[in-house]
């Protein structure tokens, strides 16, 4: 396992008074010294914030004798707590200093002092209570005060500023802070007030990456951009919602490969890790990423998509932010439905760095609606909110934002986190001023009234009943049916994810009267075998419809179907006995017989050396299976995963070179119990 830790600023090796953020001495084994910023106190009282970790009281007054009193304000109490080196133990009211307090230090004399401190912060939040808090900055230097609280949301009423020329707090209503006559800045470290109306967690922009932990081998072109990617997704969120996760509250576990992420979890010593170990085995194989205490990207996910943006990235950051803010149960259509726009925000913020000075609705809304106006049913939504998932729940976003503002999907979360006993219907209907019942109903509307528009006519959906069989009337069921209209300017899917039943037979929706394809998405085992096109009653790959990008279009491989009403209309789908039927299926041990971990198991064809379909990670035990697209010849070829280390599967179970592979004869029946040994000497490098 490796570690990528966090840029400049992160303090490895330092002495306890290091670790309590005080002076420095030169101590650090580390080849480079780490960034360290200085705050200048003045004789008298000094409104400052502690940045680093928890520390006894005593280490400050050890590190700065020149300090008197030190207050922190309690907000629950509306009082002060002090601790002070010349009154006896027995009347101090503060023992301990804790990251991200307001601290109030009276210096003693007429000399100033610089305090030396790390500049990365030990975390990047702040609990706010309602009332007057007295709390640090931990985000940026030269931060404008407005930008800064409007991390707070709503419900921030007043901030106080510290003067150093009067020695008084100024206080300012938020949105008057930048109104007129000089903007007031704070630096990293400054204490500064805040009055708030409810409760709520102050996700402050730090700059500070979480740690990036490797998993597996994880190639080094992946890794030489984990930190600047990770950097635009922080920077994104900071400059349009005022916001940061806290890096301090998780990692971010970049995975190769399935062993590799439970070996990280047993090593472990979290009370939840059989909970995680279980997940992690669930979503593995179907899943880019996820969040389980830690956000979790597969290696495969973190690359650059076709408009140059990180898969999985953005997307999974936001489920950080939304369990930060308000870690409560929410229906699938908020929780991805929100994710899923703030990705896609994201992205349009990317691709248009030059219009940032736009106001965000007009940055990447408009875009977004259009986008997924196709996936919203063809125009018309579930009946059943609660099958609504992330397409439904994406439009009900841009519902929310059109509406409310961009704003408002942060402060919803904000709100859910204001109160340990808040249901997510009243912070919804708090946050918008609207039943969710009534909301629902503006989405339907809204998005008939887009159909209408581009179409010109309601949605007509008429049900088609389908059934898949073979020469030897034997039922497929592993398939799952979609639809795909081409109704808009857009096309939309009138149908998603519908599964047969044991016979083989399913109910699917056309849009009456129009163009349209029926797909099929084949899986075994929960693993995603390809996905196929209904043409002259049958179901075709559609690899030769292949455009020079090297993408599939729907409606050039798939028959276009049309389908009027009062016919009771039908589809047959007729495959030969052997087609994706069989199995090919084996173990991978070591020469003792062990499971081998880590193995990729690709099925490829003699004639061509072409690979026959997706390439298989072998289970914890070592077992592996593939399905075969026909009858015919196969080989098996053995990868050691993130190595060039591997070697085709001879007649004897060992590995050699390409003419010496076995060759596995599929006709009528699978193939099973291969047993591959791997050679000692396979990769021991």
């Amino acid at each position: 396992m490796y570690r990528l830790l966090a840029l400049s600023g992160l303090i490895v090796g330092l002495a306890v008074l290091a670790a309590a953020g005080l002076v420095v001495a030169a101590a650090e084994e580390q080849s480079g010294k780490p960034e360290t910023f200085i705050t200048r106190l003045q004789p008298g009282d000094n409104l400052v914030g502690w940045t680093t970790d928890a520390a006894p009281v005593e280490a400050l007054f050890e590190a700065i004798p020149q300090i008197g009193v030190v207050w922190v304000w309690d907000v629950e109490w509306r009082q002060w707590r002090l601790a002070a080196p010349n009154l006896p133990r027995s009347m101090w009211t503060l023992d301990q200093l804790k990251p991200g307090m307001g601290l109030r230090l009276r210096l003693i004399g007429d000399q100033t002092v610089d305090w030396e401190r790390p500049r990365r912060p030990s975390q990047g939040s702040v609990t706010l209570k309602p009332g007057w808090n007295f709390v640090a900055w931990l985000g940026p230097d030269n931060a404008p005060v407005g930008r800064a609280v409007r991390g707070i949301g709503r419900t921030a009423e007043s901030v106080g500023i510290w003067s150093t020329t009067t020695h008084e707090v100024q206080i300012f209503a938020p949105h008057t802070i930048e109104s007129g006559g000089k903007v007031t800045e704070l630096m990293f470290g400054d204490g500064l007030w805040v009055k708030v109306g409810r409760s709520g967690n102050w996700l402050q922009p730090t700059g500070s990456l979480p740690d990036i932990v490797l998993l597996g081998e994880v190639p080094f072109s992946v890794q030489d951009r984990l930190p600047s990617d990770m950097r635009s997704v922080l920077d994104f969120f900071a400059e349009n919602f005022g916001i940061e996760a806290d890096f301090a509250d998780f990692s971010v576990l970049v995975v190769a490969d399935l062993d590799s992420l439970l070996n990280h979890y047993r090593d472990g010593d979290d009370v939840d890790r059989d909970w995680q170990m279980q997940w992690a085995r669930t979503l593995w194989g179907t899943a880019a990423g996820w969040v389980a205490d830690d956000l979790v990207i597969v290696t495969e996910a973190w690359q650059r998509d076709s408009e140059g943006t990180p898969f999985v990235l953005p997307h999974e950051y936001f489920h950080i932010i939304q369990r930060q803010l308000g870690h409560h149960s929410l229906p699938v259509w908020l929780l991805e439905g929100t994710a899923q726009w703030a990705h896609l925000s994201y992205e349009k913020w990317e691709r248009d760095r030059g219009a940032r000075g736009k106001p965000p609705n007009d940055l990447w809304s408009a875009e977004i609606a259009e986008e997924f106006l196709g996936s919203a049913g063809c125009g018309r939504l579930p009946e059943d909110v609660a099958a609504w998932s992330y397409s439904e729940g994406t439009v009900a976003t841009h519902q929310m934002v059109i509406t409310n503002g961009t704003q408002s999907v942060i402060e919803f979360f904000r709100r859910l986190g204001g109160s340990a006993n808040a249901d997510w219907t009243s912070a919804f209907e708090a946050t918008f001023e609207l039943r969710v019942d009534a909301f629902v109903e503006n989405v339907r509307g809204w998005v008939v009234d887009q159909w209408l528009e581009e179409v010109g006519s309601a949605p007509d959906l008429i049900p088609v009943a389908v059934h898949a069989r073979r020469l030897d009337g034997a039922p497929v069921t592993n398939l799952q049916y979609h639809v795909l209209a081409d109704a808009t300017k857009h096309r939309c899917w009138s149908e998603h994810d519908v599964s047969p039943d044991d016979a083989g037979r399913a109910i699917v929706r056309f849009v009456t009267g129009v163009s349209s394809v029926l797909i099929g998405d084949m899986s075994e085992e929960g693993r995603f075998v390809g996905r196929f096109y209904y043409r002259n009653g049958t179901l075709i790959d559609g690899d030769d419809f292949v455009d020079p990008q090297g993408r599939i279009s729907a409606f050039n491989a798939g028959e276009h179907l049309r389908f009027a009403t009062g016919r009771n209309p039908s589809i047959e789908i007729v495959l030969h006995n052997d087609w994706w039927r069989w199995k090919i299926s084996g173990r991978v041990a070591n020469a003792s017989g062990e499971v081998t971990n880590r193995i990729k198991v690709h099925l490829t064809d003699p004639r061509d050396h072409r690979q026959v379909t997706w390439a298989r990670e072998t289970n914890p035990d070592g077992t592996f299976a593939f399905l075969v697209p026909d009858a015919g010849t196969y080989i098996l070829r053995v990868e050691r995963l993130g190595t060039e280390c591997n070697g085709y599967v001879r007649d004897d179970g060992g590995l050699g070179r390409r003419g010496e592979a076995r060759k596995f004869e599929v006709a009528g029946g699978g193939v099973a119990d291969i047993l591959v040994m791997l050679p000692e000497q396979l990769c021991d490098s």
